[in-house]
């Protein structure tokens, strides 16, 4: 990910980033100068947004350190289920 930002391909959303067990989390997205070289579609992207079943899957497919995060999140909320 750091090389894609660092080439400015992808650019973070927003200015700051969340610590996590796995280090620091930001969100990213395509850089908007080079959306017209490469488009969503092209990348295999929804020209819209996911539909719930596609985030849904995405959720699964996550790697392990991700999933792990998103229980550590849930238990710091109070959601240990």
């Amino acid at each position: 990910m750091a090389g894609l930002i660092n080439k400015r391909i992808l650019g973070t959303v927003g200015t700051v980033g969340r610590q996590s067990m796995a280090g620091m989390l930001f969100l990213v997205a395509l850089d908007p100068d080079i959306q017209d070289v490469l488009p969503a579609e092209r990348l295999g992207l929804p020209a819209t947004g996911p539909t719930d079943g596609e985030i849904a899957r995405l959720v699964a497919e996550r790697p392990a350190f991700m999933q792990e995060i998103a229980r550590m999140e849930r238990w710091r909320s109070g959601d240990i289920w």
